[in-house]
């Protein structure tokens, strides 16, 4: 026991050496990389209103001023490519009190925040950022497009489609039926 304690600790102490061994400028090109990474600046701008964002994306966006369940919209825009319209809704859920985990506490309340988004972008990919595998996909016409969804317990997460140029996505964070999403997705442009 005793000797395979030795051999692992001089295992460790020979890594240790040569991690020391390496090139200063090895070891700051790392750090340029990671300090690059942390301090990428957020693309998305905070509009007041869809016409600043369209004028900020140089396109515009035709979204629902309202959609019922969800009480506050937020409209942002990525300079020449993307305008999205986030639908929020902010749900209070009582946490556990740790020392009674049948009892709810009055000080650990916390708030959880469901989303759905609208999002019109440049070029034809997928721009909804919803990168689930889902076990249902389906693609069905809605007005004068056609439209991909993205499934899963008879709930629909993801619409998208391409038209003009553009491409387009509504995501459900909790999902919404089949119904409900072709019904937001007529009223895009």
């Amino acid at each position: 026991m005793k000797k395979e304690m030795m051999a692992i600790l001089a295992a460790g102490l020979m890594f240790a050496v040569a991690a020391c061994g390496e090139k200063a400028g090895d070891v700051n090109e790392r750090t340029d990389i990671i300090e690059d990474q942390v301090q990428i600046p957020n693309p998305f701008v905070d509009c007041e209103t869809m016409e600043e964002a369209g004028k900020l994306a140089g396109f515009s966006l035709t979204a629902p001023e309202s959609i019922d369940g969800y009480s506050d919209r937020i409209i942002q825009a990525v300079e020449g490519e993307l305008v999205q319209v986030i639908f929020t809704r902010n749900q209070c859920i009582e946490l556990e009190d740790p020392e009674d985990p049948d009892a709810a506490s009055q000080e650990t309340v916390d708030f959880e925040s469901h989303d759905l988004t609208i999002r019109k972008g440049t070029g034809m990919e997928d721009i909804s950022g919803d990168y689930n595998e889902y076990p249902e996909v389906e693609t069905v016409a809605v007005s004068d497009r056609t439209v991909t969804l993205k499934e899963k317990d008879g709930l629909v997460y993801t619409a998208i489609w391409s038209m003009d140029g553009y491409s387009y996505a509504v995501y459900a964070a909790d999902g919404v039926s089949a119904d409900v999403m072709t019904a937001l997705v007529s009223e895009v442009e």
